[in-house]
């Protein structure tokens, strides 16, 4: 017997091959034998017989060497791959991502949390945001590991951005109860939300409750659903920047804050006494009218209405346009003049202006030499194809 110097393993000693050292004779003579049908004599049989028993006996050693050193190899391989899974573990023992302190894990999972955040607003008013609550990455690393978990759940600033398809969810009280928990681990944050149903759920009181904590949002709701906003007990004290997205008729289109008309004003106004310290405010008209009665209902009737206000903006959906008169151009001097006790308002847009008075322009040309941001963009028909005009 032979020893592995490796493993120890017993290994048997190497047959030699007789065959290697017959005559030359003899192998050509079985050649001969087996080139034609002729039996061999009787005296070369018994030899020939002698040689195929110890063949046999050859073929039967190989057979258990091969089944040896199959058995040695299997073994083998059995300790590379246990030394190679315990050099794995101590490598993973060994990983500098142990010794790492929590508050650089508290850092790099808000980066990551705030960049998975930025959703585009298609998606919003889709509803088809990839991180829900559930799949939030703020929910992703506080299920990692039990270190990451208490590292995550004591970082109030992860959990401060509440993405919530309601649509996605059953209405039971089990999403009220899952709803609740998360905003409770921001504490007392600043919330980022965005917000998408298609009906009323049972849980979206439980994220209108924390209206005074909202900083930023983008809501796509139907029109019956936002009639639940005028309710006195919600104040968006802290809100800056609002999109909002009215479903109507099952069409998606994304309105900031919408208008079919200048009836719609006493509806605009009761939201907006809900955003005190809205900065920025974009109106999109669903048809042409005249939009200057109520930019001045809110910038003048109003009193103490967006105080914080700095940068208005106007569009239309219809491709007429909309129409704008000196009312307009009164309401954004009262703003920046210094009677008034709020934010000048820094910048103005209009586009797609229908009708427009040669004073307003001219009035509003002087508000822009007199430090006015913005711009009119209106259109000059009478020709074969409608051309806009830039003025700002």
């Amino acid at each position: 017997m032979m020893i592995c110097s490796q493993c120890a393993t017993k290994l048997r000693t190497p047959v030699t091959n007789e065959l290697e050292s017959l005559p030359e004779a003899t192998s050509k003579r079985i050649k001969d034998l087996l080139a034609s049908n002729v039996a061999p004599p009787e005296r070369e049989r018994e030899s020939l017989s002698d040689l195929m028993s110890r063949t046999q006996n050859y073929a039967t050693s190989l057979e258990t060497r091969i089944a040896e050193l199959r058995a040695t190899l299997e073994h083998l391989l059995y300790e590379k791959s246990t030394t190679e899974q315990r050099l794995r573990d101590l490598k993973t023992a060994l990983h500098p991502i142990r010794v790492v302190p929590p508050e650089i894990f508290a850092q790099i999972f808000d980066e990551a949390v705030s960049d998975a955040a930025l959703i585009p607003l298609e998606k919003v008013r889709e509803g088809k945001s990839a991180n829900s609550i559930d799949s939030s990455q703020s929910c992703v690393v506080s299920q990692v590991s039990s270190v990451w978990r208490r590292t995550a759940l004591k970082t109030q600033r992860l959990w401060r951005f509440v993405h919530v398809s309601f649509d996605r969810y059953p209405r039971n009280l089990s999403t009220s109860i899952f709803l609740n928990r998360f905003l409770t681990r921001s504490a007392e944050h600043m919330l980022h939300v965005m917000l998408h149903a298609t009906v009323e759920h049972p849980a979206m009181t439980v994220l209108l409750m924390t209206s005074s904590r909202w900083k930023t949002a983008a809501v796509s709701l139907p029109p019956s659903l936002y009639h639940s906003w005028d309710a006195p007990d919600l104040a968006f004290h802290s809100l800056t920047r609002c999109h909002m997205h009215v479903q109507v008729d099952g069409l998606q289109n994304w309105l900031e804050v919408p208008l079919q008309n200048a009836n719609d004003t006493n509806s605009l106004v009761a939201l907006l006494r809900t955003t005190p310290r809205l900065g920025q405010l974009v109106l999109r008209a669903r048809t042409c009218f005249d939009i200057s009665h109520t930019i001045h209902s809110v910038l003048v009737d109003e009193k103490d209405l967006l105080p914080d206000l700095a940068d208005l903006a106007i569009t239309s959906m219809d491709p007429d346009g909309v129409e704008v008169s000196d009312a307009f151009v009164e309401a954004i001097q009262h703003r920046r003049s210094g009677a008034a006790q709020v934010v000048k308002l820094q910048e103005v847009s209009v586009d797609f202006v229908a009708n427009i008075d040669a004073d307003v322009v001219a009035a509003f040309n002087g508000l822009l030499s007199d430090g006015l941001r913005g711009a009119l963009t209106f259109r000059c028909s009478g020709m074969d194809h409608t051309v806009d005009m830039y003025l700002g």
